[in-house]
């Protein structure tokens, strides 16, 4: 796919496991009518975003990619956020990882810089999410520790930057294996979970589940744990 070889040059393998392959999975798809459902689109749907039909389909909010990395910006992002704004849908942005080039420091405050910014007080901007992560053969060629430290550096740094903690994106298994399941960030981090609903890391529970996989015309789809007007709230920071 030429995209994903165009984005080579500027993300990692597993950036792109992360957000070209995570594996549909009927079982986790929202049955109950309560189920609160929304999206993850990045450059792959450049501009095949329909925020209006998703809308119209019962999709509640949508997180957009920014940044990715210390140099990239999506080219899609301003036209997918607006559009997710403008079809009235709760809207959060998103940094892809690469903890090999860069500091978790750097790349926290390159995203906020450019679109990560969090809305302090209204209910429908989400915060930042962090996505981290989807192979497990892919650590980065870095340690768990170092891992540990580049998350926990990016998630100080944006907690300084905006007063919230990023949501970490990632999978049961890499996590269990690239950070060998720390679980430092349970009680300060929100879990986007990929392809499964085991919980890593000591967290109670996913807040996010992301349970089919994008490709070039259709986002990710994704399910809040909990009801609308708790999702208004984690928008809010109450």
């Amino acid at each position: 796919m030429h995209l994903l070889s165009a984005l080579l040059a500027i993300a990692s393998t597993a950036f792109l496991t992360f957000t070209s392959a995570a594996p549909a999975d009927p079982s986790l798809e929202p049955r109950r009518r309560d189920d609160v459902q929304g999206v993850e689109v990045s450059f792959l749907q450049s501009d095949h975003v329909d925020w209006r039909e998703l809308k119209n389909k019962g999709k509640k909010f949508g997180y957009v990619l920014a940044t990715a990395g210390e140099d990239y910006k999506s080219p899609y992002f301003e036209t997918q956020y607006s559009g997710c704004r403008d079809a009235s849908l709760i809207c959060g942005a998103y940094h892809a990882a690469v903890p090999s080039k860069r500091s978790g420091d750097d790349q926290a405050k390159y995203f906020v810089k450019n679109g990560g910014d969090w809305s302090k007080g209204d209910n429908k901007h989400l915060p930042g999410g962090l996505a981290i992560g989807y192979n497990p053969d892919d650590c980065y060629g870095l340690e768990p520790s170092e891992l540990v430290k580049w998350i926990r550096d990016f998630s100080k740094k944006y907690h300084q930057l905006t007063g919230r903690y990023p949501v970490i994106g990632t999978s049961y298994k890499w996590w269990k294996t690239c950070t060998k399941n720390d679980s430092s960030f349970k009680s300060k981090n929100a879990l986007w979970l990929i392809g499964s609903d085991d919980v890593p890391g000591g967290w109670d529970h996913w807040s996010f589940l992301e349970y089919t996989a994008p490709d070039t015309k259709t986002p990710g789809y994704v399910k809040w744990y909990n009801s609308a007007s708790k999702l208004r709230d984690f928008a809010k920071g109450s």
